[in-house]
């Protein structure tokens, strides 16, 4: 059971080095699976050609001596050559048909599907002339050639699976150890980060190396972000205590103030600001800026207070009379 949630913690939390470990596993055994069949198919050929040099050699042997013996009508002589053919390797069962005798049989007769009948005409020659003396049929049994290598196949392939899982979880381990595990660590690391907390630097968990890897390369590149990053969250957050000073400020003033956008539309004021407007009778939220100015001053509008703000990079200080 601890062995089982093990397993199940570790795919959970390793789910690419289970696609990589599957996918090793996969292509190793198609390949291997290949080169078994090719393997055996070399074997299926080689024992079918043993076959064929057998039986041919089986018919220099017993063939002449057969068909001499039908000629002669020699019948013991005829028994101990099918009994001699009837001994070779993978013949089950040979029969002799003769015009001036009944047939003669050795072996148990066999017409499964890996039953191939083979069959040799017996010719006497006389005086030039060729005399048909009988038929000679001889039952080659494939099966143990099938049997034999659907064995070897079986025992091909589950070695070949034992090698290769064992290859794949070799090549896995080493993996782990070279990289996976240091990517983890970098995850956990990246994992941990927040806008409040951007201390935690970026490590491989591993002695620093002369030569620069990728790796190494990696884990530069994601603490430069990480610096970067709190660089950035440093300046936006003085950047937000400047514009909380600002709105304090200008809600505390005595003094009308409002923002607007480059459209002129207002998106700030202030309460003495809204205070004025409501005394004017003004809806902000319509308002055009312009409109508002000249509502104040008919001598003061947007462009005129753009004007001024540029004079302001070389004086002090300006007033528009209102």
């Amino acid at each position: 059971m601890r062995l089982l949630a093990r397993l199940r913690h570790f795919r959970r939390h390793n789910p690419l080095t289970i696609k990589i470990l599957l996918a090793i596993v996969l292509a190793s055994s198609l390949f291997a699976t290949a080169v078994t069949l090719i393997h055996m198919y070399s074997n299926y050929r080689q024992a079918l050609t043993s076959l064929d040099v057998r039986l041919r050699d089986a018919e220099y042997a017993f063939l002449p001596s057969l068909l001499d013996a039908v000629w002669r009508v020699d019948e013991p002589l005829i028994d101990l050559n099918l009994n001699a053919i009837n001994q070779l390797p993978f013949v089950d069962f040979a029969i002799l048909n003769t015009p001036n005798m009944d047939s003669i049989a050795v072996g148990e007769r066999s017409l499964g599907p890996f039953t191939e009948i083979k069959s040799y005409n017996l010719t006497y020659q006389l005086g030039g002339q060729l005399i048909n003396i009988g038929e000679l049929l001889v039952h080659i049994n494939k099966e143990t050639i099938y049997a034999t290598l659907g064995r070897e196949m079986i025992i091909l392939l589950i070695l070949n699976f034992i090698k290769t899982l064992s290859v794949s979880l070799i090549i896995m381990y080493i993996l782990h150890k070279l990289l996976f595990r240091h990517l983890n660590e970098l995850r956990k690391t990246a994992s941990s980060i927040s806008l409040d907390q951007l201390n935690v630097p970026f490590k491989l968990g591993r002695p620093t190396h002369k030569e620069v890897d990728e790796l190494d390369e990696v884990c530069q590149s994601l603490e430069g972000m990480r610096i970067r990053l709190a660089k950035g969250v440093k300046e936006l957050q003085e950047t937000r205590a400047e514009r909380v000073r600002v709105y304090q400020a200008a809600m505390s003033s005595k003094a009308s103030v409002f923002i607007t956008s480059g459209e002129g539309l207002i998106r700030f004021m202030n309460q003495e600001c809204q205070r004025l407007f409501d005394q004017l009778g003004l809806d902000a939220r319509v308002l055009d800026t312009d409109l508002l100015l000249r509502r104040i001053d008919p001598h003061l509008s947007l462009s005129s207070i753009i004007t001024h703000q540029q004079l302001l990079k070389h004086r002090s200080s300006w007033r528009v009379k209102t």
